[in-house]
C-alpha cells in the first residue's frame, strides 16, 4: 500500500481532501483487515479498495488546474510527470495544427476564446500565456464543459462555433439592408462601388431620406362606416377619391394589359372627361381612340401632321367628339369626330416656328386652350373663332428667346399659366398683366443650386415638364440631367423649392412628369432606365418602383380623372394599363442598383460640358422646312409660292391640303 501512495505522490500533487480520503480509507482498511481471517479474503478487500482510491484521484486531478488546462487547448509542463512528456504531447499538438514554432524556437499553442473571439498564445517551455487581446482564460478553464476538449482536440474545423469575419460598416449595412431600400441600417447608395469601380467624383443619394410613408386608408374602417350608413352624409366619390389615392393603392400598382396597335413610338395618352376613353398619339402620324376598359380601338385617324405627335387631348363638355394635337411639325390641329365613330376632318388652327410639345386645357373654357412652342410663342387659341390666334406673348430671357417645352394652367385661376422650357427657369404669367409693352413673368421659380453665378453652374439644366397640383397651391417641376423639385406658388419670386425627388433619370427625351391621386398624394414620373417611379409627396420616398418600357425610356404618364388607374407610353409601340391588382406591396426590386446606376450615368453627363446641348428645336425646324422645300422643288411646285410661304409672319398658315413629298417622320431623338 506505500509503494502505491508512493507512486501516485510522484504523479501529481495530491489535494487536501483526497489526503483526508486517504487517510479514512487507511482506518477502514485497518479495521477491516483486523476483522478478516481468511488471507485471501483480505487481499481480495484490499485490491478492491485500491480501485477505488485511483478512481478518487482521478477525479480529484480532474478539477485541477492543469486538466482545466488541457480542458482549454493549454497545455502546462507542470501536467506532465517529467520533460520526456510534455515534448511528447507537443509533438502530438504541432501534428494536429494546434502547436506552432515562433522565430526563437519556443512552442506556442493556439487556442480560442469564445467569448470574445481572439486567438491567444501559450509558451509551453515557460508555461505563460500570451494573448493578442485577452490576458488570459485560464481563470475561466475550470467552467468549460467537456465539449470545449473536445473542439480544442480535434483542431478548428470540427468547433461547432463560427468566428464571423470581420467587416467594416458599409459593407455590414449592405448586407442587412432588405432588397426594397427602406429596410436596414444603411441609408445611402454609394455610387461608387455600384457597378464595381471606384471615382473620386462619387454622389450619394439618400433612398430613405424622410419619414416612412403612412397608411392613411384602412379597409376594414372604411367598409364599417359604409356598411353602417356613417359616411353616407358625404358623397361616394369622396370614398373613390380617398381609396384612389391611398398608399395602399399605389404600393400594389402592377401591368393589365397593353394597348398595342401604334406602328411607332406613343408620344401621348389622354383621358376624356368621363374617364372611359383614352386617346394615343404616335410617331406613326395616327391618333388612336381606345376603350381602354376593353382593351378595344374605337377610332383610329390620321391626325394631319407631318412629324411625331407630341400631344392629342379631348376638349371637355364636347361630348368627346373633338380632339386637338400638336406635334413637331409646329402646327396645332384639332379633328371632329362623328356619332358613328368616324373621323370628318381635321383643320389647322395656328402654326409655330418650331415644334409644339405641349397644349394645356382652360378648365373653365371647353372652347380655349393654350399651346407653346420651341419658338418661344404662346397662343390662347379658341376653336370657335375663324381669325388668327391670339398671340400672348414670346418667352424671353435677356432678350434672348426662350425654347418652351411644357405649358400648363392653374385650375383654379384659369388666368394664370405656367411655362417652362429651354433654361432653368419656371414662370408664371398672369393673362391680365400682359401687354406689348411687358411680356414679363410676374414670378419665376428655380432651385438655389441652379442659378446662373452658384457653384454649379456648368449643369445646364432645362425643364422638361411642369404641372400644377390639384388646386393650384404647387408647382411640380422636371429638370433635364436633374431631380424633380416642387415650388410654392404662395412665395414669392425667387423661392428655393419645397421638396426634392430623386432615383430616377431624365436625359434621352423630353420627358413628362405629373401628380398622381385626387389630393396629389404622390408623384409620378418616367426615367431613361425603363423604369416608372412613384414618390411619396409628404416623405420624398419612393413609394413603387416598376418596368414599363422595354424600350428603356418612359415618357408619359397619364392618372385617371377618379379612378386608380394609371396609363403610361414610351420608346415602345403600345401603351400600358396600370391597376392595383397586386396582392402584395411591391418589394421594389433592384431599386438600389437602378438608382445606383442612374446617378453615375448623370454624373458622367455633367463632367462632360456640353453632353446634353443636342441640335436646338428651332434649327431642326428650319432644317425640315428646307427639306420640305427641295421635295416640293423635285416635284415642279411654283417658286413663286414658295418664296410667298416664306415671307408669312408668326401666325400665318400653310395650306391644309399640302400632300406634297416631305422628309419621312423622325423617331424620338433627344431634346
Amino acid at each position: 500500500m506505500d509503494k502505491f501512495n508512493q507512486s501516485t505522490a510522484s504523479a501529481a500533487e495530491v489535494p487536501p481532501e483526497v489526503e483526508a480520503a486517504r487517510e479514512q480509507d487507511s482506518k477502514t482498511e485497518k479495521t477491516n483487515t483486523d476483522s478478516c481471517c481468511d488471507t485471501g479474503e483480505q487481499l481480495q478487500l484490499v485490491d478492491h479498495q485500491s480501485e477505488q482510491k485511483q478512481q478518487a484521484e482521478v477525479k480529484a486531478e480532474d478539477t485541477s488546474p492543469n486538466s482545466a488546462c488541457k480542458a482549454a487547448g493549454i497545455v502546462s509542463p507542470e501536467s506532465c510527470s517529467d520533460k520526456n512528456d510534455t515534448n511528447e504531447t507537443a509533438s502530438t499538438l504541432e501534428e494536429t495544427g494546434l502547436l506552432h514554432k515562433d522565430d526563437s524556437g519556443i512552442s506556442v499553442e493556439r487556442t480560442h476564446d469564445e467569448s470574445s473571439g481572439d486567438d491567444a498564445e501559450v509558451n509551453l517551455n515557460s508555461g505563460v500565456v500570451q494573448s493578442r487581446k485577452v490576458d488570459t482564460v485560464v481563470d475561466h478553464a475550470s467552467a468549460m464543459d467537456i465539449d470545449a476538449t473536445r473542439n480544442a482536440q480535434s483542431g478548428p474545423e470540427s468547433r461547432d462555433y463560427e468566428v464571423e469575419p470581420h467587416l467594416d460598416e458599409s459593407s455590414r449595412d449592405s448586407q442587412t439592408s432588405s432588397i426594397d431600400g427602406h429596410s436596414g441600417s444603411s441609408d445611402e447608395v454609394d455610387l461608387g462601388n455600384a457597378s464595381g469601380s471606384s471615382s473620386d467624383e462619387d454622389v450619394n443619394i439618400n433612398l430613405d431620406a424622410g419619414e416612412q410613408p403612412k397608411h392613411k386608408w384602412f379597409a376594414y374602417r372604411e367598409l364599417s362606416k359604409r356598411e353602417y350608413g356613417t359616411s353616407n352624409r358625404r358623397s361616394s366619390m369622396l370614398w373613390c377619391d380617398r381609396y384612389a389615392g391611398s398608399l395602399h393603392v399605389v404600393q400594389r400598382f402592377e401591368l393589365m394589359y397593353k394597348l398595342d396597335k401604334h406602328k411607332g413610338c406613343v408620344n401621348t395618352v389622354h383621358f376624356n372627361h368621363k374617364g372611359n376613353w383614352l386617346a394615343s398619339g404616335s410617331d406613326d402620324l395616327n391618333i388612336i381612340i381606345w376603350d381602354w376598359a376593353s382593351n378595344i380601338p374605337v377610332v383610329t385617324y390620321d391626325s394631319g401632321h407631318r412629324n411625331n405627335v407630341f400631344q392629342a387631348k379631348f376638349l371637355p363638355f364636347t361630348s368627346d367628339t373633338h380632339i386637338v394635337s400638336c406635334a413637331r411639325d409646329g402646327v396645332i390641329r384639332i379633328a371632329e369626330l362623328s356619332s358613328t365613330g368616324a373621323c370628318r376632318s381635321t383643320r389647322r388652327l395656328a402654326s409655330h416656328k418650331g415644334a409644339a410639345h405641349k397644349l394645356s386645357l382652360v378648365p373653365d373654357s371647353p372652347h380655349v386652350f393654350l399651346s407653346a412652342g420651341e419658338d418661344g410663342v404662346i397662343f390662347e387659341i379658341d376653336v370657335r373663332a375663324s381669325e388668327k390666334p391670339n398671340k400672348l406673348l414670346t418667352c424671353k430671357e435677356n432678350n434672348r428667346k426662350v425654347a418652351l417645352y411644357s405649358i400648363h394652367a392653374n385650375p383654379t385661376n384659369t388666368y394664370e399659366f405656367a411655362t417652362g422650357g429651354r433654361d432653368q427657369y419656371a414662370r408664371i404669367y398672369d393673362k391680365r398683366k400682359i401687354s406689348p409693352d411687358d411680356e414679363s413673368a410676374f414670378k419665376k421659380y428655380c432651385s438655389h443650386h441652379l442659378v446662373t453665378g452658384s457653384a454649379n453652374t456648368n449643369i445646364r439644366a432645362n425643364i422638361t415638364c411642369l404641372v400644377y397640383n390639384y388646386n393650384g397651391s404647387e408647382l411640380l417641376v422636371s429638370y433635364n440631367d436633374e431631380d424633380i423639385y416642387t415650388f410654392d406658388t404662395s412665395h414669392s419670386t425667387g423661392a428655393d423649392h419645397q421638396h426634392c425627388y430623386q432615383g430616377h433619370r431624365n436625359s434621352a427625351t423630353v420627358k413628362g412628369v405629373n401628380y398622381y391621386g385626387p389630393k396629389s398624394e404622390f408623384i409620378v414620373s418616367g426615367s431613361d432606365c425603363g423604369h416608372v417611379y412613384l414618390w411619396d409627396h409628404d416623405t420624398e420616398r419612393i413609394v413603387n418602383f416598376m418596368q414599363a418600357d422595354e424600350g428603356g425610356v418612359v415618357n408619359c404618364l397619364e392618372p385617371h380623372p377618379f379612378f386608380p388607374v394609371l396609363a403610361t407610353s414610351g420608346l415602345d409601340n403600345d401603351v400600358k394599363i396600370w391597376v392595383p391588382s397586386n396582392e402584395e406591396p411591391c418589394l421594389l426590386p433592384d431599386l438600389k442598383t437602378t438608382v445606383s446606376k442612374n446617378m453615375k450615368k448623370r454624373k458622367r453627363d455633367h463632367r462632360q460640358d456640353g453632353s446634353s446641348d443636342f441640335i436646338d428645336g428651332q434649327m431642326l425646324w428650319f432644317l425640315m422646312r428646307q427639306l420640305r422645300r427641295r421635295a416640293r422643288r423635285q416635284t415642279g411646285v411654283d417658286r413663286d409660292t414658295l418664296d410667298s410661304e416664306s415671307s408669312e409672319s408668326d401666325g400665318s398658315e400653310e395650306d391644309s391640303d399640302d400632300t406634297d413629298a416631305m422628309p419621312a417622320p423622325m423617331q424620338c431623338t433627344p431634346s
